[in-house]
């Protein structure tokens, strides 16, 4: 009788031999093989049979799990044991042996570029943090793809989650080898193989739908999508303007210099015209800001009327401010009342008096915060008024209600510390009398002394407290009564309980207090809305103004952000959106027309199961063409309309028609025909029961095949990523700076031809004073760039000559690493930047045209520029010989004579005639030859000297 199979202590036994016994006493052993997974056994054991006591965790099985010889002698590790007493048996659980690396985790990261499968296996492999038999592994591929694979140590559970895994729907492969290199495994005790198809096309079709007797599951379409409603959802105002355009939100002043005002633009890219003026020290609210693919590179805003140049606009002026976007949703909190508080009103109850030296009496305010009107009340000096609300305005500064909410007076003009003036706050507490001389009264500062007597060693409640002008704390342990806080009271009895005045004042400003809300987050303009303590808000936006930060919130108005705190459970922490403002602009949807987009598989269908898909993120805009494409690729993507089959079919009562099925493996194609949707396709054989006692496959399961996913939408996402990043970039070479310089206008042009000469290090004064010069250079530079650029562009008819048997080359072009290339043909060679514009060149005209020249000796007949410069001396020998040297200055020398000119001295005449020097001037007259000299001298005695030597002066 031929063994089924074996138990072994070590999977490292060898396969010839028995083991620890052949396991006869199994009355049922099953293999399920599903595809790319790890086969599982599953055996039903005799607890009295031989070697039921030996079946524990950790040892291993030797038996078939298939008909195959390469699916002969396989190890199972056992991995579950468990007895059924009442059945007398024992189900045993084993995975086969690949199944070890599941519990085998790798130990340093993996990053491998062009992998073939079999370097990233050996990686894996070598990567195991352990393993004594590493060295049996064996691993096989008919695959010849080569991807670049990478995976974190910290991020993988163990070796398996490396190797087996589907490809998933969605914008990126999986990160699986059976995904990356669309694989299917085999497994071979360690012999592992990863094959394009690891089956064979068996040639079997079967009706889908048909009742088949043994029909475990038979799905039809009932639950597959057959269409899709595809929607996109976009905001107006901050879309992309040639993909450089930001929304933005904020307030700056014009800076500008020159006369007429700063240019505004109708657009910050080239090709823009000015379309206005706007005048310096003029305030205006920002809504856009573009910095990518702009004129000159520079940051340009759009302040309305147009865009305008950095250069010429600030925000670094008192109550400018920039709107950052930013969302969150925090909760009032007033922490405290301390002299740095602002914004906030809370009650406060006492009597206070008007102090006013000057004359007429104070006038008193409609409300202590910036923008309220003064009334038509004045209250005058000494007056005393009861006080109901404390106010801290915008700078910090105190207020006080008399009386009504429209009657405010400032801190400045109004005392608390007048006689019989007092401030009362509600509070907790108990205190002892310790004497019978306790002073009680019926006001709050010790007016109207009371005739009734507290009992000595009696506790009170107390439930207020005041300080009266003195300092003294008063008690109040009933209405009308207040208590003295004398030596009579005390708090250290046992029973009594002290209060904290402080702490008691601050709880009655965070439970009364109300924060200001202002229209502009610069704290300038109060709205007249006020947000209770603990009110929780929604935050959409942040800005800084004059030191202080205020938040946005979600129905108007700014509140200052030391008001907010994020501890609930229910509160959002601020986070900002990397500088896309949130523009309050309703958000936009887009459909197609007609909404519905129905699948190719469900013509003819009655009923259609539509599914709503949003591809907002796939920056649709107002683009339904775009819509329509991404929602296409969408359908292929997630297969929207075909059908997923599923049938598992056990073979003993298969019908004769289906007989054939007994021969399909795993992995084997079947043919699938769908009468309902008129399809005819492929299905795979994607799971295996083999009886290990019966020695034959006992069921199959067909469904879909693997699923290849194109990943089309990442691939689009990708593209419009590219697209935005894309953008046209300033040309960082000389000549291209040039030509982009001349195709601007007004401010826009000057300011790039400015940079021009600052990346030359012309000095200011040159490039400011001879601006007009400059500009003229610069056109005629750039039209004999672009007429050397279009000579060689035309070409010649001359043919190249090359060996040793080019067939008959025109011309020759070679691409350098940065984007530009080299091009040569019968008019000249030349370099071309990645801008499309000439670098350097020599064309048959004899011209020579290059952004720098290095040489020794450069000699011509004539030298132009805009500036000249010499680290010694420039030379100009002739009739006249002069020189020019930054040490020795100037000197010209000719037949008749000789002048020169230096920092301290000027000589006159090739024989030293005349000198100058800061404190001689020496003369000799021609007609008598005496020498004059003259020191220390006065403007008048030169005049003097002059005529005496008969040379003619003028005052």
């Amino acid at each position: 009788m031929k063994v089924k199979a074996t138990l072994h202590t070590v999977a490292s036994d060898s396969t010839d031999t028995l083991g620890l016994g052949a396991l006869t006493g199994a009355t049922s052993m099953q293999v399920v093989r599903n595809a790319n997974q790890i086969p599982q056994l599953t055996m039903t054991y005799k607890a009295d049979a031989p070697l039921a006591d030996e079946l524990v965790s950790g040892r291993v099985i030797v038996c078939a799990m298939g008909k195959s010889s390469e699916e002969q002698n396989q190890k199972f590790r056992i991995i579950n044991v468990s007895k059924d007493v009442s059945s007398m048996s024992i189900s045993v659980t084993a995975n086969h042996i690949a199944g070890d690396l599941s519990m085998m985790p790798i130990y340093k990261n993996i990053s491998i570029a062009n992998a073939t499968p079999k370097d990233t296996f050996k990686a894996v492999m070598d990567s195991l943090a352990y393993g004594s038999n590493l060295a049996d592994y064996k691993f096989t591929t008919d695959i010849q793809k080569v991807a670049n694979v990478a995976w974190q140590f910290s991020d993988v559970d163990n070796a398996n989650s490396i190797f087996l895994g589907d490809d998933q729907v969605g914008d990126t492969v999986a990160q699986t080898m059976q995904a990356i290199y669309s694989g299917q495994w085999k497994f071979n005790n360690y012999h592992w193989s990863l094959l394009k198809h690891a089956g064979h096309d068996s040639g079997i079709i079967i009706k889908y739908g048909r009742n088949m007797l043994s029909a475990v599951e038979d799905h039809t379409t009932d639950s597959t999508y057959n269409a899709i409603m595809p929607y996109a959802s976009y905001t107006p105002n901050t879309t992309l303007v040639d993909g450089t355009n930001e929304a933005m939100e904020g307030m700056g002043t014009v800076q500008y210099l020159g006369s007429g005002g700063a240019e505004i633009y109708d657009k910050p890219t080239k090709g823009n015209r000015v379309v206005g003026h706007v005048q310096n020290g003029a305030y205006y609210k920002v809504t856009a800001k573009a910095e990518d693919n702009t004129c000159n590179g520079n940051v340009w805003y759009n302040i309305g009327e147009g865009w305008i140049d950095e250069h010429f606009f600030t925000f670094d002026k008192s109550g400018n401010y920039v709107i950052n976007s930013a969302s969150g949703q925090g909760t009032i909190k007033i922490t405290s009342e301390s002299d740095d508080v602002r914004g906030i009103v809370a009650d406060f109850n006492g009597v206070g008096t008007v102090t006013y030296s000057g004359l007429g009496g104070v006038l008193l305010w409609s409300s202590p915060l910036t923008g309220s009107k003064p009334s038509s009340q004045y209250v005058s000096n000494g007056s005393r008024y009861i006080i109901n609300k404390i106010a801290y305005d915008e700078d910090g500064s105190k207020w006080y209600c008399l009386g009504n909410d429209n009657q405010w007076i400032p801190e400045r003009y109004f005392s608390l510390t007048k006689s019989s003036d007092y401030v009362t706050t509600p509070t907790t507490g108990i205190l002892h009398v310790k004497a019978d001389k306790v002073v009680s009264a019926y006001g709050p500062s010790g007016e109207s002394l009371r005739s009734d007597k507290l009992a000595v060693g009696s506790f009170h409640k107390i439930i207020g407290i005041s300080k009266d002008s003195a300092g003294t704390s008063w008690y109040e342990i009933n209405p009308n009564c207040w208590v003295k806080g004398d030596d009579n009271i005390d708090f250290t009895q046992s029973g009594s309980v002290s209060i904290d005045e402080d702490a008691s004042r601050k709880a009655v400003v965070q439970t009364s207090g109300k924060v200001i809300v202002y229209d502009k987050p610069n704290g300038t303009q109060a709205t007249g809305r006020f947000l209770w303590n603990g009110a929780q808000v929604k935050i959409t936006g942040q800005s800084d103004s004059n030191g202080r930060t205020y938040y946005r919130l979600s129905d108007g108005g700014w509140v200052e952000s030391t008001y907010f705190d994020f501890a609930s459970a229910s509160d959002i922490p601020i986070a900002n959106s990397s500088g896309n403002t949130d523009t309050e602009v309703e958000t936009q949807t887009i459909m197609l027309d007609p909404p519905v987009l129905v699948s190719q598989y469900a013509t003819g269908q009655e009923a259609l199961r539509v599914q709503t898909v949003d591809l907002s993120s796939y920056n649709i805009g107002n683009d339904r063409d775009k819509l329509k494409t991404v929602a296409e690729q969408y359908m292929r993507e997630y297969r929207i309309g075909r059908p997923n089959y599923s049938l598992t079919v056990e073979y003993p009562n298969v019908e004769d028609e289906f007989s054939q099925l007994r021969q399909v493996d795993l992995y084997d194609y079947v043919g699938i025909q769908v009468d309902e949707l008129n399809i005819l396709d492929k299905a795979m054989v994607n799971s295996v029961t083999y009886d290990v006692l019966l020695g034959q496959n006992v069921s199959v399961t067909i469904g879909q095949l693997p699923l290849t996913y194109e990943h089309l939408l990442g691939q689009m996402q990708k593209e419009t990523t590219k697209q935005l990043a894309s953008v046209e970039k300033n040309s960082t070479h000389l000549f291209g700076q040039m030509n982009q310089a001349l195709k601007l206008q007004g401010d826009a042009q000057k300011t790039s031809i400015m940079k021009v000469a600052q990346d030359l290090q012309m000095t200011s004064e040159t490039y400011t004073r001879d601006y007009d010069k400059l500009q003229s250079a610069i056109n005629s530079i750039n039209s004999t760039v672009t007429d050397v650029q279009g000579w060689i562009n035309s070409g010649g008819s001359g043919v190249i000559t090359a060996y040793p048997n080019w067939a008959n080359p025109t011309e020759l072009r070679a691409k350098s690493a940065n984007g530009g290339y080299l091009q040569f043909n019968g008019n000249g060679i030349m370099y071309v930047g990645k801008d499309g514009i000439l670098r350097s060149s020599i064309d048959s005209q004899g011209r020579t045209v290059a952004e720098s020249i290095t040489a020794g000796t450069i000699k011509g007949l004539t030298l132009e520029g805009v500036e000249i410069k010499s680290s010694s001396e420039i030379h100009s020998n002739g009739k006249y010989a002069t020189v020019m040297s930054g040490a020795k200055g100037f000197s010209c020398d000719s037949d008749d004579g000789h002048i020169g000119i230096n920092s301290t001295n000027i000589y006159l005449n090739s024989t030293m005639n005349a000198g100058i020097t800061k404190s001689y001037i020496r003369l000799i007259n021609d007609k008598t030859g005496r020498d004059v000299g003259l020191t220390g001298f006065e403007f008048s005695q030169l005049k003097e000297l002059l005529r005496k030597n008969g040379m003619e002066t003028s005052d």
